[in-house]
């Protein structure tokens, strides 16, 4: 089994602003349901993926969502994508942590409505 004190850990080290005691005990609760084989998978899968190189030039209407907070993935690692991906616009979410549908599920929501009616 994983440690609930790593789970709690790595669920809390993915935001920046706080969020409700409950919201984050059934977060822990849904991620200690995963074996952890899961966990050393997800964890190797991510440190051997290939640089995205296979993205340039992609004409994919694509929407990033980043919080400037993201203590996983650096603003320079956004941009790089960027530069790869012609149609693709990044939407920046201040003082916000690695999970914007956490932090601020009102503003992520609608502006994926207007990103998803935009390219229909």
């Amino acid at each position: 089994p994983v440690p609930l004190d790593f789970v709690s850990a790595f669920q809390t080290s993915t935001v920046h602003r706080p969020l409700p005691a409950e919201f984050m005990e059934q977060v822990n609760r849904e991620s200690l349901k995963l074996p952890a084989r899961v966990w050393r998978g997800l964890m190797k899968g991510m440190l051997a993926t290939q640089p995205a190189n296979k993205l340039a030039g992609l004409r994919i209407p694509t929407l990033m969502l980043w919080g400037d907070r993201d203590a996983m993935f650096l603003r320079a690692e956004q941009d790089a994508l960027l530069g790869m991906l012609p149609h693709a616009m990044l939407k920046v979410f201040p003082e916000t942590g690695h999970a914007p549908h956490w932090e601020r599920p009102s503003e992520l929501a609608r502006d994926l409505e207007v990103f998803v009616g935009g390219t229909t």
